[in-house]
């Protein structure tokens, strides 16, 4: 047997460790009838240890050192009068797979107290699509292999998601009382933009037309000094969903009290940090949400994300930094507390469609709109048998260029040939693997290339589900994946136009929910192969499906899945990277490179005070005893009249603090707290740090004037 042979019997036999996965759905359930509409929502921390890779950035993203801004679970329970229910979670996490939602709907019925059984319809979990989350939790092993710097799957930290959101679900049934809802509704108008212009400037005119009207003053955001460098047209401003809308939940009769949850739908990436943060993050919608807590006291009140058609949509940042996470947050923050506002008792009845489809092999019969793509009418409208990603897949979005993007496979990049269900896509696996693997003899690039073939073939998501779930004049319309502005305006037509509803009715888009498979554009945009086109897995037709299938569910009132679902995650792997830890040479300076810049200029700057503290707990795994792997911090100011430490700062309720693991050696974590103050704080102050650390002890810091940090007049690392 030759070298060739034998590699490909290693790398199949590899796959062949593949674990695999089942899970049961679960039939609608109805619960008690009641006089009113309740509501009822929580939120829990799902944030792991440090440690894990992060997911999103695929091999550019990084492993996780600690935490910025705590990842959450916010749920949120609708039940009508008639007993009519379901749940909608909002997850700051990359994605959202099938199996995840899957086992949550078990764990729900598992329960003995039947207030708790929901149908797999009346579940649906949403990812903020934050790239600073963990990765290593999805049931298809192709993005466990290809969407984080580590490979393989970790069914600890799988199970540790689900037992976490269905605790956050438990805990919103348990919190339904009578409510009124308040709809807001503002613009983002300057704060986001359209990454794939060329793309969208190939969609019908009339669409183009109606999308781009939203946006008045397109000029005032280009030119503009310091915006990168892909940024080229005042267009880009125009071709997005600019709204947000907010839903507030208060208590029946208490109009005037803090509301008990507040649900935004936004349609814009989270990733303004970067691929080179290495902290967990929520990225931008931790800075809307602690602003806006910040700004009206709302600290109580339950807060969530939903994105929407933000597959070709950036925030606008100049630079991928802390600076602009903050004034973009900050901005879209005070954008939506100035928004226009009406409030109405929530009315109506809970109404469901859903369906898990085959996207696999499908006809597409709705109308095609918009420059007609190379291929298209050379090849039959259907979706392709067997997905596959493009050339422009593989090197990056502007958000987040990979290494191949630099060695010539970058967007926009085609093939002469017409390939069935794929059009004129041109295949990433050939060119990807003499790349990656280009140190490796030439002869053996094929066999690499079947086994990366045959694992995206088996194990990339097949059964897709769709869902409209209705409250009264609003309806969420649930998608498997990221969908594009042109897109979602396509598919909330084709389901308005579907149930016939009224201008009032507004139809709003869950993307990211219960199952990923990365991207969907119309046919027009598909053409082009920009990333979102290259990324569309299952060919030209795909996003089309999607329309189609949204329609015809919407008007049929249907439920409709399988017993069961099967899936292929990959080798169970402990993905915890306590190794990582140990080298010695890791600098702040480096490491937190995001986070070390002037919050006034974005020059660089690496004078902030790092309080340093040595913790016995090496936490190596989730724990489900545990809800808390990162430090508690405050900082306590020193009152010059009584000589007394006052609490200054609650580090729950700020954004000015970085929590890291330094080094792990000898049975102790060596811990990092990085204070970036903000430029309210009075320099001359003198503070001191309060930590309490995963092991529950309590560290308090020598004092420090900040002044004498900030200019390095003494040491940063402050013991």
């Amino acid at each position: 047997m030759n070298r060739k042979c034998i590699l490909l019997v290693i790398l199949v036999t590899l796959m062949s460790c593949s674990s695999s996965l089942k899970f049961k759905t679960q039939a609608v359930r109805s619960s008690a009838p009641q006089q009113s509409f309740l509501f009822g929502s929580s939120t829990n921390d799902i944030t792991p240890p440090p440690g894990f890779p992060m997911g999103g950035f695929g091999s550019e993203g990084r492993i996780s050192r600690g935490v910025w801004t705590p990842l959450k679970a916010a749920a949120f329970y609708f039940q009508d009068p008639g007993g009519n229910q379901f749940v909608l979670v909002s997850c700051d996490l990359w994605s959202i797979p099938l199996g995840l939602s899957l086992r949550v709907g078990e764990l729900l019925n598992e329960e003995s107290d039947h207030t708790y059984h929901l149908g797999t319809p009346q579940i649906l979990i949403s990812a903020t699509h934050t790239h600073h989350s963990h990765g290593g939790f999805s049931t298809s092993e192709a993005y466990n292999a290809l969407a984080t710097p580590v490979a393989g799957f970790d069914e600890n930290l799988f199970n540790h998601l689900a037992l976490r959101i269905t605790q956050t679900i438990k805990e919103a049934i348990d919190n339904r009382r009578a409510a009124v809802i308040a709809r807001w509704q503002h613009s983002l108008e300057g704060l986001i933009r359209n990454r794939s212009y060329n793309a969208f400037d190939r969609i019908d005119p009339t669409d183009s037309l109606e999308i781009t009207s939203h946006v008045d003053h397109a000029d005032q955001y280009f030119p503009s000094q310091g915006l990168p460098v892909h940024v080229t047209r005042e267009e880009q401003f125009t071709a997005v969903d600019p709204y947000v809308t907010s839903l507030l939940f208060y208590p029946q009769g208490a109009t005037t009290a803090d509301p008990m949850a507040m649900i935004n739908f936004c349609s814009f990436h989270p990733t303004v940090l970067g691929t080179h943060n290495e902290l967990y993050s929520r990225d931008v919608m931790g800075v809307i949400d602690n602003r806006i807590r910040k700004k009206m006291g709302w600290w109580n009140t339950d807060i969530g994300f939903i994105n929407g058609s933000e597959g070709d949509i950036s925030c606008n940042w100049y630079q991928q930094d802390l600076k602009n996470a903050l004034d973009i947050g900050i901005a879209m923050a005070d954008s939506i507390l100035s928004s226009s506002r009406s409030s109405f008792p929530l009315t109506g009845n809970v109404q469901l469609s859903y369906e898990i489809v085959t996207i696999t092999d499908r006809d597409i019969a709705i109308p095609f709109t918009g420059s007609v793509p190379p291929c298209f009418n050379q090849l039959p409208k259907r979706t392709a048998k067997e997905p596959y990603p493009g050339i422009g897949t593989v090197g990056g979005a502007e958000d987040g260029r990979t290494d191949l993007f630099y060695k010539g496979l970058k967007e926009g990049m085609t093939s002469t040939q017409c390939e069935e269900g794929h059009g004129n896509k041109m295949i990433a696996l050939k060119a990807t693997v003499e790349h990656m693997f280009a140190a490796l003899p030439a002869p053996i690039h094929p066999a690499i290339e079947y086994v990366f073939k045959k694992m995206i073939k088996d194990t990339a998501p097949r059964s897709l589900p769709i869902g409209v779930h209705s409250i009264g004049d609003i309806s969420i319309v649930s998608l498997p994946g990221e969908i594009t502005t042109t897109l979602g305006y396509k598919i909330r037509s084709a389901v308005a136009n579907a149930k016939n509803y009224s201008d009032y009715h507004q139809v709003l888009l869950a993307g990211l929910t219960n199952e990923y498979l990365s991207y969907f554009t119309t046919p027009a945009e598909y053409a082009e192969q920009e990333y979102e086109g290259a990324s569309m897995m299952y060919g030209f037709m795909g996003g089309s499906f999607l329309e189609q299938e949204a329609g015809r569910i919407a008007s049929s009132s249907s439920a409709k899945f399988e017993n069961e679902y099967k899936f292929k995650p990959g080798k169970n792997l402990h993905l915890h990277t306590k190794q990582n830890f140990k080298i010695e040479n890791w600098t702040i300076e480096e490491g937190l490179e995001p986070y070390l810049v002037d919050l006034d200029h974005g020059s660089p700057f690496n004078h902030y005070p790092v309080y340093q503290f040595e913790d016995s707990l090496i936490i190596v795994d989730v724990d489900p005893n545990k809800t808390r792997y990162y430090p508690s911090v405050s900082i306590m100011k020193k009152n010059p009249t009584t000589g007394s430490w006052d609490l200054y700062i609650n580090g729950d309720q700020s954004l000015s603090f970085a929590s890291f693991i330094k080094r792990i050696d000898s049975g102790i974590s060596t811990w990092g707290i990085l204070w970036t103050p903000e430029s309210t704080v009075p320099l001359q102050g003198e503070y001191r740090y309060q930590v309490l650390a995963p092991s529950g002890k309590r560290f308090i810091s020598s004092p420090f004037v900040l002044e004498d940090v900030m200019k390095r007049y003494i040491p940063y690392i402050i013991k």
